[in-house]
């Protein structure tokens, strides 16, 4: 891991521990090791007896090749979304039903790595997960080609 991906990881730790989020799981930390990364995952449990059990996973990835490529886009706005949408939703008044868990994944660039061993693990149910919205590029035209555009894609596993 590099200096510039651990001071990521660490910072997206602390704002999740300064939530008073949870960690995933039986986990004492947020910080996951996989292949050759970190994920970082944090929970916000829901508060419906029975809508607690599904899951709505918001993620984006924290990774990033270096110079040249669109970091600031490709990168650091989905987890700026991702950080701010957990503030959001941990300080409401009113706690969300279902349980939110907030996903930082590293490895995106090496072929989703970190989503990948994400579904892996052992103590993820992935029938629980009810949606996901994965954050990326955001701010930025489509490829500097197309403006005022959202994609949205939709995939059942």
């Amino acid at each position: 891991m590099s200096q510039g991906s651990r001071k990521a990881c660490d910072y997206i730790e602390a704002h999740f521990s300064g939530l008073g989020l949870i960690p995933w799981g039986t986990a004492e930390s947020f910080k996951h090791s996989i292949f050759s990364g970190t994920n970082v995952i944090a929970v916000l449990p829901g508060s419906d007896p029975v809508l607690k059990d599904e899951i709505v996973l918001i993620s984006a990835h924290y990774d990033h090749f270096g110079e040249g490529r669109m970091g600031a886009a490709d990168n650091a706005s989905g987890v700026a979304a991702v950080l701010e949408l957990a503030t959001r939703f941990s300080t409401a008044q009113q706690a969300p039903k279902r349980t939110l868990v907030f996903v930082a994944f590293d490895c995106e660039e090496r072929d989703l790595w970190g989503a990948v061993a994400f579904v892996m693990r052992k103590d993820v149910d992935p029938r629980a997960i009810v949606l996901n919205v994965n954050i990326d590029m955001l701010g930025r035209k489509g490829f500097d080609v197309m403006e005022n555009t959202l994609f949205m894609a939709e995939s059942h596993v």
